[in-house]
């Protein structure tokens, strides 16, 4: 899969999961300002590409969704066997409304300190999204390339929750986001998918230990993703610009919520 954008003046692409030879690169470099390239095994043609190395959890749907399902902790098994039985609890796949998807996207995306991607490059991915008495509580953003979906972005209403100290919209919201994993494994067998990647993990931060927590609880290999990226260097100077104005926007968005709490107390 490619995914081909406009950052400003400049073009770029993304490319997922496919194998790329030395003149493909060359002609890349002649049309893209940025080129970045996803895959699951090392690749040889890219010498003078910048490489990050990190882990993934892959769960591998081959053997049918009640093996996959067995491989699951038993608490997240648990947790989604609620969802079934919770009045009013709906998922839609594919989510028809991103414009509201996106709203909670980016509220919790800002909540944790992090730049939302734009509303344009959102509604390249396909949305799963699960609601409670109509109101939306979590959603997965995600792609597919070939036999392999990747996980874009995990995101819920968890602020509001926290806003309204509603404690069993709270737990609702934890029940919701694995049983969007859930769905999107019986998803990837229909669509012969072989494999669920989750994305990105990281076992040795301890910020990170809450989503490597939930990541490792649906029965996934653990195993290496290869990430290549080339950037002009003009390219690189717009970047530089562009991050200065994201955590301005971060910043004000902090400022807002602390201002918001102070006046509910």
């Amino acid at each position: 899969m490619r995914i081909e954008q406009k950052r400003g003046p400049f073009r770029i692409i993304d490319i997922f999961f496919e194998d790329l030879s030395l003149e493909n690169i060359r002609e890349l470099k002649k049309k893209y300002a940025r080129i970045t390239i996803l895959h699951h095994h090392p690749q040889v043609h890219v010498p003078d590409f910048q490489l990050r190395q990190k882990l993934t959890p892959n769960i591998y749907l081959q053997d049918g969704m009640e093996a996959v399902f067995r491989r699951f902790r038993d608490t997240v098994r648990n947790e989604i066997h609620r969802t079934k039985k919770l009045p009013g609890f709906t998922i839609q796949l594919p989510d028809i409304c991103p414009t509201e998807a996106y709203e909670i996207y980016r509220a919790f995306e800002l909540s944790q300190k992090r730049s939302p991607i734009s509303k344009q490059e959102f509604n390249l991915f396909t949305i799963v999204s699960a609601r409670w008495k109509k109101k939306y509580v979590s959603g997965i953003t995600f792609y597919q390339s070939e036999n392999v979906i990747r996980v874009r972005s995990i995101f819920s209403s968890r602020m509001t929750a926290l806003d309204e100290q509603n404690s069993e919209l709270y737990k609702v919201i934890g029940y919701a986001t694995k049983r969007l994993i859930y769905e999107l494994c019986i998803y990837g067998i229909t669509h012969q998918v072989i494999i669920i990647d989750l994305a990105s993990i990281n076992l040795t931060d301890p910020e990170k230990a809450s989503i490597a927590r939930f990541k490792s609880g649906f029965g996934a290999q653990i195993e290496n993703e290869y990430q290549y990226s080339w950037r002009s260097s003009l390219f690189i100077f717009f970047e530089h610009i562009s991050a200065m104005r994201a955590k301005v926007r971060v910043l004000f968005y902090q400022c807002r919520l602390l201002a918001k709490l102070r006046i509910s107390k």
